[in-house]
């Protein structure tokens, strides 16, 4: 079932040949907006290791290093302790990896509703409808919504306008998929059975601060140590959530942090979407430039 070009045709096959100082310009062209289109993918990757730091600064966490298991006696602060389990005060399930020194520290069910009851109408009504691949892993950001209507919702994950969606299957956990619903049909709607809902119930959390925490790289990369389930289909346990534990300053302070960790992330979406258009432009110009003269 393969098919190869035949060698004769390939090396018969006529192309455009300017002259040689023209050749040059179209490909200097052409290479210095690829530099200019690699040189901001490569700020728009530096920029996603400022957020991570700048998270870390603000409330100033210090990033937990992984406890190996020994065979001496350990001692261990009780204050400290936030679940009962040699393996999760010792070992590799601690959930204490985002402990803040300056603020308040909280596990994360104290704050917020996981996986909450969401009742529908009882008459059927338009909702939204959000498949896992309608939301951007790169991102964190619903990329589409679709229909649906509401006596058709059995079986999938049932969430409100405004909730967090956050992924707990492999890879899409990993991958970042999550994002906070808004612009719901009638305020409702329903999902992949592979989703944890998070539903903010007071007014002293931003649930826009809690969504730029649960998509830290540490945090999914800890979350991957709770999986549970066989290969290729494991997931993380409502579990992980409620015990992980989280700082709460102020809510003036998780505004202003969710701001700039929004303005951040705009500023790398858009640093992304400049280099794909260069990119674009680069092969454009260069095609233009050698078929239509």
């Amino acid at each position: 079932n393969r098919n190869y070009l035949q060698e004769e045709q390939f090396l018969n096959f006529e192309i455009p040949l300017p002259s040689l100082s023209e050749q040059k310009a179209i490909a200097n062209n052409y290479y210095s907006k690829i530099k200019e289109a690699e040189a901001l993918e490569k700020l728009a990757s530096d920029l996603e290791g400022e957020i991570e730091r700048y998270l870390y600064s603000e409330l100033d966490i210090i990033e937990k290093q992984e406890k190996v298991f020994s065979k001496k006696i350990r001692l261990v602060n009780l204050a400290n302790i936030e679940r009962w389990g040699v393996e999760f005060i010792l070992g590799s399930n601690s959930t204490q990896l985002l402990e803040s020194n300056k603020f308040k520290n909280q596990v994360l069910k104290n704050v917020v509703q996981i996986n909450p009851t969401t009742i529908f109408p009882k008459h059927n009504t338009q909702i939204s409808f959000l498949p896992m691949e309608c939301i951007s892993d790169e991102y964190g950001e619903v990329i589409e919504l679709r229909s649906k209507q509401s006596n058709d919702a059995k079986g999938y994950t049932k969430f409100m306008e405004g909730d967090l969606v956050w992924a707990r299957i492999t890879p899409c956990m990993q991958n970042g998929k999550s994002a906070i619903v808004k612009n719901l049909q009638n305020g409702i709607g329903c999902g992949s059975t592979e989703y944890h809902v998070i539903r903010n119930y007071s007014p002293e959390i931003d649930l826009e601060y809690i969504y730029h925490l649960l998509r830290l790289k540490p945090v999914l990369r800890k979350a991957m140590s709770h999986f549970t389930g066989s290969a290729g289909q494991q997931r993380v346990p409502k579990s992980f959530l409620e015990e992980l534990i989280i700082p709460i300053p102020p809510y003036s302070i998780q505004k202003k942090i969710s701001d700039n960790m929004n303005n951040m992330k705009s500023q790398k979406k858009q640093m992304k979407n400049d280099a794909k258009l260069l990119k674009e432009l680069a092969e454009q110009e260069f095609e233009q430039t050698i078929f239509t003269s």
